[in-house]
């Protein structure tokens, strides 16, 4: 995709892709087929896998609920700060239970938690040790990405047992 600028003879490239030999068949034709990419006017979109994507987020988005309400109760049960430090490995060093992508200014950041907190507000927030510097951490949102994460870190540092299949 390009944006043509002021002067007719510039033109940024604003992104790419490819388009496999058999999708331009199905399109009919190579222009057909990157004009339906530029829209993302897919062929094979069929309405049962829009529904069945709509259903999954609103799964996603309710499973999310329940477990931010899980992570809120154990975080009250426990005085409203649950921390677990590393447990030594079988070569001296430490190895943390959960390990997270956190966003931030400074772009992703791989955090091993050490504890998760209901801050002032009643927010959770999480701290830890950022993977590839060593430094502490504070003060991390939880986002519902993070849930999952967050439950498994409070189930090791609880010594909640998980039920085999």
């Amino acid at each position: 995709m390009y944006r043509q600028h002021k002067d007719a003879s510039e033109a940024e490239m604003l992104n790419s892709f490819i388009i496999p030999g058999g999708e331009i068949h199905d399109y009919g034709s190579a222009e057909a087929a990157i004009t339906a990419y530029m829209r993302r006017d897919y062929p094979d979109n069929d309405e049962q896998d829009a529904q069945d994507y709509r259903k999954l987020q609103e799964y996603q988005k309710e499973l999310q609920q329940q477990m931010k309400l899980l992570i809120e109760r154990l975080l009250t049960r426990h005085g409203g700060n649950i921390t677990s430090y590393p447990v030594t490995d079988e070569y001296g060093g430490g190895d943390y239970p959960v390990t997270m992508i956190f966003y931030g200014r400074r772009g992703a950041r791989n955090i091993n938690i050490t504890n998760v907190y209901l801050d002032g507000t009643g927010r959770l927030k999480a701290g830890g040790i950022n993977d590839h510097e060593g430094a502490i951490t504070r003060e991390l949102e939880i986002l519902p990405e993070h849930y999952t994460g967050i439950l498994a870190f409070l189930a090791f540092a609880l010594g909640i047992k998980l039920i085999p299949r």
